[in-house]
């Protein structure tokens, strides 16, 4: 699977996430540029990859709540991917951005965000607001370029 063997060093120190184990009861932090270059990339080497810690709603009856998870764009399919933590090599499931609308409520637990697809809805937490508004800004801006970049080319046969 593309996207699936994704190594964390590969991130963007851009990124606001976190190395914390998925088990944690603390939510994802936003680490100081200094303390995240292991999760940079030579500027020149290729596009700043989108991945890092949030807190997912989840669960079964009764058993439902937050857990941390370890998400990662493929921006050659306009899904995020995520897993329990980043060392993990297959994902747990993904969610469709290409028609994905994302939903920020007044109301809600600060760092609380919605991605709405037309199968599910995704309630998401960031450790603060600015972490959200990164995420939201970074997953629209990134929706938009799959939308607009041309068509791949047909595989040779």
């Amino acid at each position: 699977m593309e996207g699936a063997h994704e190594n964390p060093a590969e991130c963007s120190s851009s990124a606001p996430s976190s190395e914390e184990p998925a088990g944690s009861a603390r939510g994802p932090e936003v680490l100081p540029r200094e303390e995240s270059e292991g999760c940079a990339r030579p500027l020149d080497a290729a596009p700043k990859k989108l991945c890092g810690y949030l807190s997912k709603f989840g669960g079964k009856g009764p058993i439902r709540g937050w857990k941390s998870r370890w998400f990662f764009y493929d921006e050659k399919k306009c899904h995020l991917y995520y897993s329990r933590t980043a060392q993990d090599a297959n994902p747990l499931d993904s969610i469709d951005l290409s028609s994905a609308v994302f939903d920020c409520k007044a109301d809600a637990e600060e760092g609380t965000f919605e991605i709405k697809t037309p199968s599910r809805v995704i309630t998401l937490k960031a450790a603060t607001k600015q972490v959200m508004l990164y995420w939201l800004q970074q997953l629209q801006t990134k929706r938009w370029e799959f939308h607009s970049s041309p068509p791949a080319p047909p595989a040779a046969p």
